[in-house]
């Protein structure tokens, strides 16, 4: 029986029944339809995985690679031979990190079904790359790029015809997705951060009904902006990588 999506808050459990899942439907099932495994599971090329107790893990092939996710209390992973090749590791933030895995960063994984108001800047389609890559060149040098195979569309705001703010569609599956929100430095703190933000989540609502995002730990600026946006929906993680050395 499908168990329909409910908006969770910041510290509710995301729990699921006993048993063994081998297709991704299953795994929507299998975690109430929750959005982090909807956007997850859409990234993934042949999507796999298991149940152990109360805990899921999956995995499958995407554009940054061979990734894996869990939801539900801690379970040991070393014992785990499809977890070979992984490169890294999504957790709920309070699992300890596995051995021999490296922590990588902590994120909170953020969605909402409400549209924010309308933004007071215009939005439009970005469609040259180099200008693009001019203003994450100068803003955000470590974010993603224009031709990245994650990115379905740029979009941007203009002052004076210069792009001063730009953000990626990153949609996938059934789940609109942001990245790579930028504003050059010397565009800041004129609401250009927020304008781009709200109208590209507008655009995405009317789309999928449901969009996300993913903020760092610690960037408190950009997470109480995006709790005014209507992102008030979250869930703790942490990124771990295979260590290699």
């Amino acid at each position: 029986m499908v168990r329909h999506h409910r908006a969770r808050r910041r510290n509710d459990p995301v729990t699921v029944p006993r048993g063994h899942y081998h297709a991704s439907v299953t795994f929507l099932d299998a975690l109430g339809r929750h959005p982090y495994a909807r956007f997850t599971l859409g990234m993934m090329a042949a999507p796999d995985g298991l149940v152990r107790g109360d805990t899921v893990i999956w995995w499958g092939d995407t554009a940054f690679g061979r990734i894996a996710h869990a939801c539900g209390p801690p379970v040991e992973l070393s014992s785990l031979p499809s977890l070979e090749g992984v490169r890294w590791l999504n957790l709920p933030a309070a699992w300890p990190v596995p051995i021999p895995w490296l922590e990588h960063d902590r994120w909170d994984f953020r969605w909402t079904a409400a549209a924010p108001p309308a933004p007071r800047y215009e939005l439009s389609t970005v469609d040259s790359p180099r200008e693009v890559d001019r203003l994450l060149d100068a803003a955000h040098p470590d974010t993603l790029r224009p031709g990245h195979p994650l990115v379905r569309q740029w979009w941007g705001i203009r002052a004076g015809g210069a792009l001063v703010a730009c953000a990626a569609d990153r949609s996938a599956g059934d789940v609109g997705a942001i990245g790579a929100v930028t504003v050059h430095p010397e565009h800041q703190r004129r609401g250009y951060g927020t304008a781009i933000s709200a109208g590209l989540t507008r655009l995405l609502l009317n789309k999928y009904g449901l969009c996300c995002l993913g903020v760092m730990d610690g960037n408190t600026r950009a997470a109480e902006m995006y709790e005014r946006l209507g992102y008030r929906d979250a869930l703790p993680l942490r990124s771990v990588m295979a260590d290699t050395g």
